[in-house]
């Protein structure tokens, strides 16, 4: 609900009775003593079109023959609103239609007067883009364009409605629709279109559904909702009591599980270059197959990756037969209500208790106080997008965990990484400290390796006993190291940490003195430490010069970090770099990495063949992870981030220990991705969105399981 109404009227609105007072104005003068009969007003999810209205009033005065020797009463503003009159500051009311007469009618001798009123959207039902005609079109294919950004130019420049970026704007709710622009920048969703006589509101019912938005009309302005329940929200309830009348359907036709979208239109041979379809086989096999289909040749998706949501979500939603439920009840409690909302319904004898529904589509009639409203059973993005919680784009591997509630990590800027802390999940602040690595001891005690300010070449080994909010030197490295890559906690109590130019560090008390144990040689590094089930010790090396860093290699000690040798070639040839080792339960093992080209970013699964032999098989060439978490059922679930923002990070799933891969693909494209598990069991994903500027989203889920 986004009413800019006080909590006053939100429990006027939802109490079982209410008796709310009807305003009919003409250019803010109050008409309503002599309205005859109201109208009815209806609206519905993915049709902005408002039409007209037809309110009767009494003219038996003569007080409304004004209209007929005054034309610019024709133009003038009339509204009707609603509300409720409260005891000590008067009267609240929201807008239910705003517009201007475009048919008047005096009747019975001219003491009725039925005004037909056209919506505060004419500009948009009545104007058309480009002509019919070959050469006239509105061209928007010389760019792919985020749906929210063609919909803005195609309402303020064409539509003519307010421009003005704020809230403040008096037709288009504005933070809904910068909701909207932001859900397009983080998901990359892009379109093109060449219009030829389609009108506003068609297009823009086109993109809502493209986009999975409603666009709806209320109180004034133009509102953009996300279709999906957002986690825990508070819904308003329908109690049965306040119910007049309730109906429920399950129709079987309904079903889609299989879709069909084309995608990549080619106006000038008015063909689709690309097509996507993906089959529910689970559904099928029970409903048979019952396919949808997307086309059109007005706006289209820019590639099959854009159009890919929409299938998605079309089969993830659609597959089953849910019920459509029918209720009437007092106007008064639907009051805030447009379609897109949430409300809650409790029956025993459907064995709902506070099941969600979404109001798609309403009847307001004025006349009897009664309100006729369709609901669908409410769905949702198993991703939910929380908040923005930092103004730079983290090194979500290095995203860390200190105590019970604050995050460590390190923001990425060009020369420098400040270390940031986030508190109880709020924004994250810079701690006045820089680093390039992080480990948490425990919950106060923390060690960083890096540069210690913001352009400094020489790289140091720090200690916090504060949890990053100050840090002591500890060691100074050889003066040709500049980066520390990792520090890893042994499991017999020593400390490693790693350097450029293939430098290893080692610490026996806890963190507060260091020694250089050995150099791995000058072309690699150690990118990643790992201690296998045999209780040795490996290093994935990274590349320190990269025209002589080549193929992947896995360093050895087996005594506790003091010598290394080589023991393992991945690979042989490649610009890779070992960006996180895992541990599985047969006894294999993970290994993720990225490098200089796509051929080089993958995920690797082990084969011990015997006690000194060691195989790595490709298993998904997608992305480099920096940690796997364990669901609850056993799954694998991986956050991959890659450096270029052309294929972005993702979330995958393995249901089979690493062999096979589920990729979750509302968050494909996100950038680099950190998950991080809370104390209550829900799951956090952190998304730098180096792509749109400098910036990290946090999104969570409520059941690490179920993805998208």
């Amino acid at each position: 609900m986004s009413l800019n109404v006080s909590s006053w009227f939100i429990e006027q609105a939802r109490a079982p009775v209410s008796s709310p007072i009807r305003r009919f104005t003409i250019g803010g003068s109050d008409y309503s003593s002599t309205v005859i009969r109201w109208p009815s007003l209806g609206s519905k999810a993915g049709a902005i079109d408002l039409g007209t209205t037809v309110v009767v009033l009494g003219n038996v005065d003569n007080a409304l023959s004004f209209f007929v020797g005054c034309d610019h009463f024709l133009t003038t503003s009339c509204e009707i609103t609603l509300g409720f009159s409260h005891p000590d500051s008067g009267e609240e009311a929201i807008s239910l239609f705003m517009g201007t007469p475009s048919n008047l009618v005096f009747a019975r001798d001219g003491k009725e007067l039925r005004i037909q009123l056209q919506g505060k959207t004419k500009r948009l039902t009545d104007t058309s883009l480009g002509t019919e005609a070959e050469s006239g079109g509105v061209d928007f294919t010389n760019s792919a364009y985020y749906p929210s950004d063609l919909a803005w130019t195609l309402i303020t420049c064409y539509g003519q409605m307010s421009s003005l970026e704020s809230d403040a704007n008096p037709d288009v709710q504005y933070s809904e629709w910068a909701e909207w622009q932001d859900s397009n920048r983080i998901r990359d969703i892009r379109v093109k279109a060449y219009l030829k006589g389609e009108r506003i509101f068609q297009v823009l019912n086109t993109l809502a559904t493209m986009d999975g938005r409603i666009i709806s009309f209320q109180n004034g302005k133009l509102r953009f909702r996300d279709p999906f329940v957002s986690f825990n929200p508070e819904h308003p309830s329908f109690p049965l009591e306040s119910i007049l009348d309730l109906s429920v359907s399950l129709d079987p036709e309904r079903i889609t599980n299989h879709f069909f979208v084309e995608a990549d239109y080619d106006p000038e041979t008015s063909r689709f270059i690309t097509q996507f379809s993906q089959v529910n086989s689970a559904s099928q096999a029970v409903f048979g197959k019952r396919s949808g289909r997307f086309s059109s040749r007005g706006v289209w998706f820019s590639s099959a990756r854009d159009a890919q949501y929409l299938v998605e979500d079309r089969l993830r939603f659609g597959a089953r037969p849910l019920p459509e439920v029918h209720v009437k009840v007092p106007l008064g409690g639907v009051l805030e209500l447009s379609p897109g909302d949430v409300v809650s319904l409790t029956h025993s004898g459907f064995g709902w208790a506070g099941r969600l529904f979404r109001v798609v589509e309403q009847s307001l009639n004025l006349d009897n106080a009664l309100a006729d409203l369709r609901l669908s059973e409410a769905q949702n993005r198993r991703w939910q997008f929380e908040s923005t919680v930092s103004s730079f784009s983290l090194h979500t591997p290095m995203l860390i965990r200190v105590g019970s509630d604050a995050l460590l990590g390190l923001g990425e800027q060009a020369g420098t990484n400040p270390v940031l802390r986030n508190e109880s999940g709020g924004y994250f602040q810079e701690t006045g400290l820089y680093a390039t690595a992080l480990l948490a001891i425990n919950e106060t005690e923390l060690l960083l390796g890096g540069p210690p300010s913001s352009g400094s070449p020489q790289a140091l080994l720090q200690r916090s006993s504060d949890a990053g909010s100050s840090a002591v030197t500890v060691a100074s490295l050889a003066v040709n190291l500049t980066t520390v890559h990792h520090i890893f906690e042994v499991r017999s109590g020593s400390y490693l940490a790693s350097a450029n130019s293939g430098a290893i560090y080692r610490s026996t008390d806890g963190g507060s003195s260091w020694n250089l144990t050995q150099t791995i040689s000058g072309a690699y590094h150690i990118n990643r430490f790992f201690q296998p089930f045999s209780g040795t010790l490996w290093g994935g090396t990274g590349y320190s010069n990269f025209l002589f860093g080549k193929g992947l290699f896995i360093w050895e000690s087996q005594d506790d970090g003091i010598s290394w040798s080589r023991v393992h070639i991945v690979q042989d040839s490649g610009n890779y770099w070992c960006s996180g080792f895992h541990s599985l339960p047969d006894s294999e093992y993970l290994l993720a990495t990225f490098g200089g080209d796509i051929t080089e970013i993958g995920v690797w699964r082990s084969k011990i063949t015997s006690s000194s032999s060691i195989g790595w098989t490709l298993v998904l060439s997608r992305g480099s992870f920096s940690e796997v978490l364990v669901t609850p059922s056993g799954h694998l679930l991986c956050g991959f981030f890659e450096e270029t923002t052309l294929n972005g990070g993702a979330i995958y799933r393995s249901l089979d220990l690493g062999s096979g891969w589920i990729e979750d693909a509302q968050l494909t494209k996100q950038g680099n991705i950190a998950l991080i598990v809370n104390s209550d069991t829900t799951l956090d994903v952190y998304v730098s969105r180096m792509s749109v500027g400098t910036r990290t989203d946090r999104y969570r889920n409520f059941n690490p399981d179920q993805l998208g």
